[in-house]
């Protein structure tokens, strides 16, 4: 087997099973197969048929790079009828996802790829990072692949870390969620680059690395804190596989919902300096 798609079928199935926060049972009554059958194929005692990991991989909505190295690891060849997406439907993808963006302003949003490297964002996320310097200047610090980079952002000491006041909490789902995109595609030497770089030039503590028994969740509380003050928001991770055909290149939005009447405030001040919450 190609050291690119590594790994047996039953740990991909695990892996994007516990990403996607199921439980064999729950698979189970999405697609009809026994919890029992689903426990042999994930333990690597049974060997599913072609239909089975299509339909296995409908269920989970794997996208179509992952889905391959699926199939490949179970002995079957993956269809070569959708070819992969030129440079003109990926900007047309994009730009369909700006214009969400520019929908949710004042409301913080930011258009991430799977790397949560940083395509677009709209004027809410703008002010947000404002709050803690220049826009331009603390988004060249935090590159990675020639873009900003969303978890840079937060866990460098380049970005704003140091704003981070409940790190430990939002800090462990989204090193979490980044160490199970690196589980379900070992051969990706990008992501593998992104954690080292976290691991290695990053403020979290080792144990954050520490893949949790439950699957990290799509919503966290991110406490941001500034001379005293401080700003509350629901970080709110949304992935639209459906306007961008398979999602291959793992496109989501990112929303900083506020989660006070004066953090939801401070986002309708036009020019002024917004007012931040005191802390407790």
């Amino acid at each position: 087997m190609n050291a690119e798609h590594s790994g047996s079928f039953g740990d991909h199935l695990r892996l994007w099973r516990q990403g996607r926060g199921l439980s064999q049972l729950s698979l189970s009554g999405l697609t009809g197969v026994s919890q029992r059958y689903l426990s042999t194929l994930e333990t690597d005692k049974a060997h599913p048929s072609r239909a089975m990991v299509i339909a296995l991989c409908d269920a989970l909505d794997v996208p179509a790079r992952a889905r391959a190295d699926m199939l490949m690891a179970a002995d079957y060849v993956p269809s070569s009828a959708s070819a992969p997406p030129d440079e003109a439907s990926i900007a047309a993808s994009r730009d369909s996802l700006a214009q969400l963006l520019k929908a949710h302003d004042p409301v913080p949003s930011v258009l991430v790829d799977q790397l949560w490297n940083v395509h677009d964002y709209n004027s809410g996320f703008g002010q947000l990072i404002r709050q803690f310097g220049e826009v331009d200047d603390i988004l060249s610090r935090v590159a990675f692949d020639g873009r900003p980079n969303l978890l840079k952002l937060f866990y460098l000491a380049a970005g704003i870390c140091s704003h981070v006041s409940n790190g430990s909490q939002i800090g462990r789902q989204a090193l979490a969620r980044l160490m199970l995109q690196s589980l379900q595609a070992p051969g990706d030497t990008q992501l593998a680059a992104l954690r080292d770089d976290l691991q290695t030039l990053g403020e979290a503590p080792g144990e954050w690395w520490e893949l949790p028994a439950d699957t990290p969740s799509e919503i966290g509380e991110l406490v941001l804190t500034r001379d005293g003050v401080r700003l509350r928001l629901a970080v709110l991770v949304s992935a639209f596989g459906a306007l961008t055909e398979d999602n291959d290149l793992g496109w989501r939005i990112v929303t900083y919902l506020p989660l006070d009447a004066a953090t939801r405030a401070s986002f309708h001040m036009a020019d002024s300096s917004p007012a931040m919450t005191p802390a407790d």
